[in-house]
């Protein structure tokens, strides 16, 4: 069953594995991706994806895999690569208030940014 556009994508669940990362919570979300915090297992090692899916033009199928709506595949596109070039010049940024970025992959049929996980407070508990 498709959603209706207005609906939000549902996050991967606690525990799924993703590009050989277990996620172990969803700490983010807006209208073009979820974040997540995931544990690499082998290396213990803490990340940050960012999953490409906007729910305006797609949706997640019973795969798990993000797939725009018929019809939307024109734009999904467009803004998929618009989402990929960004991705790319930010891993080539270096600055102490930028997250670095460390991996950007398709798998999956979305888009992956990887990123190191900072602790902390989310945003929107600093800003008013």
């Amino acid at each position: 069953m498709a959603l209706r556009p207005s609906e939000k994508i549902a996050p991967l669940p606690n525990g799924s594995l993703l590009m050989e990362h277990v996620i172990e919570d969803t700490i983010g979300r807006g209208g073009f991706g979820i974040v997540y915090r995931v544990r690499h297992p082998r290396l213990n090692r803490l990340a940050a994806i960012k999953e490409f899916c906007p729910s305006i033009l797609a949706r997640r199928d019973e795969d798990q895999a993000i797939v725009p709506y018929s019809g939307e595949e024109g734009r999904y596109a467009e803004i998929l690569a618009r989402f990929e070039e960004t991705a790319a010049q930010l891993c080539t940024l270096h600055h102490a208030n930028i997250v670095p970025l460390q991996n950007q992959s398709n798998a999956n049929n979305p888009s992956y940014v990887f990123m190191e996980f900072v602790e902390g407070l989310p945003p929107s508990t600093l800003v008013e």
